[in-house]
């Protein structure tokens, strides 16, 4: 007896390892288990050589018999109508032969499913230092998924990427950016950032599910800015001294930003805030900020006026930096000193000063 009997239609199924490549091994150990009605008493799958009618990888014209491996000029046996040539070598109790024939190659798995909700919308988390938590955006875009078959994928089971750009050249990414590919080699990419972005999420499949992706356009917020509400101007500050001759600049600060400042929508204080003013001189092109205090002969120094004032504030993991300017005018509020003789005063001019003092 040497011959195998094909049952009407073969069909061949695939089977997959736990990553969702496809276990080719499993795949020819099934063969005859699928595709045969009899075969040779004693015969295995093991004593089987089974190849497939591939067509070459790089121009799809030549074709030859090869494992259902592939190789280096010819890919995998795939899904879809294959050309199936199965050999064995004979032994003491059956001939050797080979067998040829159609065989439908089904998947063997049943299909994955992404969608994202309506509207998807994440915002970043930011560390202490200001950088992205991107742990936090890669959670935050996979709670964005409604619809997650199977229903046991977990994100270490999917690939999240955003089309990021840089100089006019485009590359999916993962969320932290990195070095580009082929064209793009020499180029590095950001990571994400606030805008709308284009997120791909990729599911490579597993044993019993189809590998698929999804695409969309996703609103990525970042840290909100600071709003600032302002008293009414305009604004008259006097200076604060800290003695007969010195002004107190701290505390001139504390009077320009309480005569400025009603409140705002992230909790600031007056210490979160660098008060500075314009100290540039006449004819400069660009405004110069400098303390209250500055005494750099480079620079004007602060006196009665009305002087730009610049409030600024550094960015932390809850908000944003920024600033404002506002017109502030500063006055010295003491009263000019006077000499006043009396009528009929007369003074004579010695040149003993301890005469003069008498005077």
């Amino acid at each position: 007896n040497s011959g195998i009997t094909l049952v009407e239609n073969p069909t061949l199924k695939l089977f997959y390892n736990d990553d969702g490549s496809v276990n080719y091994d499993e795949v020819r150990a099934m063969v005859l288990e699928q595709i045969a009605s009899t075969t040779p008493e004693g015969l295995t799958a093991d004593d089987l050589h089974v190849t497939y009618y591939a067509a070459s990888s790089l121009t799809g014209l030549k074709h030859d018999w090869v494992d259902i491996e592939g190789s280096s000029r010819y890919p995998a046996m795939s899904s879809g109508e294959q050309r199936i040539k199965i050999s064995y070598d004979g032994n003491e109790f059956y001939y050797g032969t080979e067998v040829e024939f159609t065989v439908n190659v089904e998947v063997g798995r049943d299909d994955s499913r992404l969608e994202f909700c309506e509207n998807p919308t994440i915002k970043l988390v930011y560390n202490d230092d200001l950088s992205i938590d991107y742990s936090a955006a890669y959670q935050a875009i996979f709670n964005l998924l409604e619809t997650k078959e199977p229903e046991d994928i977990t994100l270490d089971d999917l690939t999240i990427e955003y089309y990021a750009s840089v100089l006019a050249s485009h590359e999916w990414m993962p969320l932290e950016g990195g070095k580009g590919s082929g064209v793009n080699i020499a180029l590095t990419f950001p990571g994400i950032s606030e805008g709308t972005q284009t997120i791909r999420v990729s599911y490579a499949g597993d044993k019993t599910h189809n590998p698929t992706s999804v695409t969309a356009e996703v609103t990525v917020l970042g840290r909100p800015e600071v709003n600032v509400e302002q008293n009414d101007g305009p604004y008259n500050v006097s200076f604060v001294f800290a003695d007969a001759e010195n002004y107190d600049y701290d505390s001139t600060a504390r009077a320009i930003y309480d005569a400025v400042v009603a409140s705002n929508d992230q909790g600031l204080g007056y210490e979160d805030f660098t008060i500075e003013y314009n100290a540039s001189k006449a004819g400069s092109a660009l405004p110069v900020f400098m303390p209250l205090d500055c005494n750099d002969i480079r620079y004007n120094k602060l006196t009665d006026g009305t002087w730009t004032i610049r409030f600024s504030w550094n960015g932390t993991a809850a908000y944003k930096d920024g600033y404002f300017d506002v017109e502030v005018t500063v006055t010295d509020s003491r009263e000019a000193s006077a000499v006043v003789l009396k009528d009929g005063a007369e003074i004579t001019y010695n040149m003993d000063a301890s005469v003069m003092e008498q005077a």
